[in-house]
């Protein structure tokens, strides 16, 4: 699995996971008990007060969360060279010659994807969030 898309796209996920459930524990965590407690009382059941109350309230941190988890595993890509380049036997070098080698351009589309979609995603949950605030 090292010398694969999958192993790229896996080792992202493994990076931004950790700051991606920090930001989703605090987006529910600051979700108000009381609409919560109202629903649950006029008879929903437990998922749908989780799908109809606490959802909607903790969607825009759940996108800062994803944001911040997203923006982390693009800065780590450091991590991703590691994972593609151990095998070889040139490993402990960094010189872009054992990156050919290795098949570094090989993830390099991968690569413009996933910085296509990280540079704007901040500016976006900014503008999300100040639309949120205005109404």
């Amino acid at each position: 699995m090292t010398n694969s898309a999958l192993a790229f796209v896996s080792t992202q996920v493994y990076v931004g996971m950790g700051y991606y459930v920090l930001g989703a524990v605090a987006a529910f965590d600051a979700v108000p008990v009381m609409p919560q407690k109202q629903a649950a009382l006029l008879g929903l059941a437990p998922w749908k007060v989780f799908l109809r109350v606490t959802l909607p309230l903790s969607r825009l941190g759940l996108a800062v969360a994803l944001s911040i988890a997203w923006v982390r595993a693009i800065g780590e890509f450091g991590a991703v060279v590691v994972t593609r380049v151990l095998p070889f036997r040139n490993a402990g070098s960094t010189s872009g010659s054992t990156c050919r080698a290795s098949g570094c351009p090989l993830f390099m589309p991968l690569l413009v994807v996933f910085l296509a979609v990280a540079l704007p995603l901040p500016w976006l949950v900014h503008v999300l969030a100040q639309r949120q605030r205005r109404s």
